[in-house]
């Protein structure tokens, strides 16, 4: 077992995880001291006393964190090393893949990497789950299809969508 910070005391309430072939959890904990352990069959790491109220199970090398309570609190990822990668300023962060994630930003959603480049700006109602390349957007009640650079492959003319 690696402890990243040996002087922060670990504390935890219960972990949470999914059978896969990596097997990560999350660790909710009701004070400021949250603790991510990262599972293969056995404990390998643990990062203790950062300073999140919750913390996402790590998929791709980083986890979605949260300052403050869910409703009005704000959203970001660190590293495996509890180096902030996308900075915590957004009303929430979504891992659409191990390359995008979703954000949102006074009600309105777009899309940024993982090195917290913004390639879709915060302007559409919503953005679908990404599908052979393509994901469905929303704004002004159209809907229409981006690709994965954030280019509109398809307009927002449209009332209803269909996966692809």
């Amino acid at each position: 077992m690696k402890t990243i910070n040996k002087k922060c005391k670990i504390t935890a309430l219960f972990l949470a995880f999914v059978i896969t072939s990596s097997l990560f959890a999350a660790i909710p904990s009701t004070s400021l001291a949250v603790n991510a352990i990262e599972f293969n069959g056995v404990i390998k790491e643990i990062i203790s006393g950062l300073e999140y109220d919750w913390i996402d199970g790590f998929s791709g090398g980083m986890a979605v964190v949260l300052i403050g309570d869910r409703e009005n609190g704000k959203y970001g990822c660190i590293d495996k090393n509890g180096n902030v990668v996308v900075p915590l300023e957004y009303d929430w962060v979504y891992k659409l893949s191990e390359s995008l994630l979703e954000i949102s930003l006074g009600g309105k959603c777009g899309l940024i990497d993982t090195s917290g480049k913004i390639v879709v700006p915060c302007e559409y109602d919503a953005i679908g789950q990404f599908s052979n390349g393509m994901a469905w957007i929303l704004k002004d009640g159209k809907y229409g299809y981006i690709d994965e650079t954030g280019d509109i492959i398809i307009p927002m003319i449209y009332d209803k969508f269909d996966f692809f």
